[in-house]
């Protein structure tokens, strides 16, 4: 099968240098793996509620100032 694809190539003009490139860009592409399963839950849902900020709102307006 091999012996097809080098004739194949051979006739339709596919370099070596380009096969190899090919053959790299594969390598470091085709074997990521991206982990959906992180975005499945929506982002606002995955933060932290940020009580912080109501609790210095709340001391700015206590004093008579505004933020």
């Amino acid at each position: 099968m091999d012996f097809l694809q080098e004739w194949f190539e051979r006739i339709a003009g596919i370099t070596q240098d380009e096969r190899t490139r090919t053959e790299l860009a594969q390598e470091i592409f085709a074997k990521r793996q991206f982990n959906v399963a992180a975005f499945e839950t929506p982002a606002c849902w995955r933060r932290k509620a940020n009580r912080g900020f109501v609790q210095d709102v709340r001391k700015v307006m206590a004093r008579g100032g505004s933020r």
